[in-house]
């Protein structure tokens, strides 16, 4: 339903400028005077019948992020900003001895792309636990991650640690 035409998220992704999110290479980039922002689809080969839901990011989308950022030259004065669903760093769960299966497979080579390419933030979803963590890279680069909350979700009391549902404007 996201691609239908009309709306926002569909013409959202019609104004990119390289990629696509529901074929290959499935990510897309926009890029202006003052940003590039990368926006990746680890939910392409999860869906509702998939158990566990683990997000994806296949290494041939890794390379194709690779190969098409070595194409441009880092300008300092940009922000380079990556979208996407799962998360693509382990979080400690706050309820004791669970599991999290929903972090992104590959995710620690997507990263190392991104610092490689001096990527300055990186928000995805997924986790519903608001988290705002700052990492320094292998150059010294620092970057942010922004995971966000949950808007709808009913988690166990345990998983919000003092926050309720809400939404990052």
């Amino acid at each position: 339903p996201l691609l239908q035409q009309g709306l926002t998220f569909q013409r959202r992704i019609s104004e990119a400028q390289y990629g696509a999110i529901d074929s290959e290479p499935f990510f897309i980039t926009w890029k202006n005077e003052n940003s590039i922002i990368l926006g990746i689809n680890s939910a392409a080969f999860d869906g509702p019948k998939a158990e566990p839901h683990t997000g994806m990011i296949r290494q041939e989308t890794i390379q194709g992020i690779d190969k098409f950022l070595n194409e441009l030259p880092v300008d300092f004065s940009q922000a380079r900003v990556c979208l996407l669903h799962h998360h693509p760093i382990q979080y400690s769960e706050n309820i004791p001895n669970s599991v999290d299966l929903s972090i992104a497979v590959n995710s620690e080579n997507l990263i190392n792309v991104l610092n490689k390419h001096s990527f300055d933030l990186i928000l995805h979803g997924h986790k519903h636990q608001p988290r705002l963590k700052t990492h320094l890279n292998n150059n010294c680069h620092p970057f942010v991650s922004l995971c966000a909350g949950s808007f709808s979700s009913i988690l166990h009391p345990l998983h919000f640690a003092g926050s309720s549902n809400l939404f990052h404007i």
